[in-house]
């Protein structure tokens, strides 16, 4: 994916002469943005077995409540759970026979809360774009309000 919208913004870097607002509007907006998202994805693909974090200033068994009390607010069913993990697989709602799902992947210490998340596809899994990003906030939001 990341590859067609490079190739795609390098194509229409060199191919497209100016010659009018439409091709301008190709040249000098649409191609570059390609381009940048081309190259978001190549990153958040080799990074993607990063862990974020969420700082919470809890004993380890309080935030193991509080992850807990998140995953139940947010409808996630929590599919294996150990003292130091939990892990969650959420289903796509278009999926068909579990054939696209994420994976979220929650790692509890002291003071923090870790997690990852990754998609779990049958042919190729796509990197995780903004996701990551979402459940971060949701969870300092949820954190911050106990």
């Amino acid at each position: 994916m990341a590859g067609v919208f490079i190739f795609y913004g390098v194509f229409t870097e060199i191919a497209i002469r100016v010659d009018g607002i439409f091709t301008g509007f190709l040249i000098y907006i649409v191609a570059p943005f390609s381009i940048l998202i081309g190259v978001y994805c190549i990153y958040r693909k080799i990074f993607e077995n990063n862990l974020e974090y969420v700082q919470t200033n809890l004993s380890k068994n309080e935030n193991k409540e509080i992850l807990k009390k998140f995953l139940e607010k947010y409808k996630y069913i929590i599919s294996q759970q150990d003292d130091d993990a939990i892990l969650v697989i959420d289903e796509h709602l278009l999926s068909f026979n579990g054939l696209w799902r994420k994976k979220y992947y929650f790692l509890i210490v002291n003071q923090c809360i870790y997690f990852n998340i990754a998609k779990l596809y049958p042919i190729i899994s796509p990197p995780v774009l903004i996701s990551h990003l979402i459940l971060k906030s949701d969870l300092k939001k949820f954190v911050s309000k106990i």
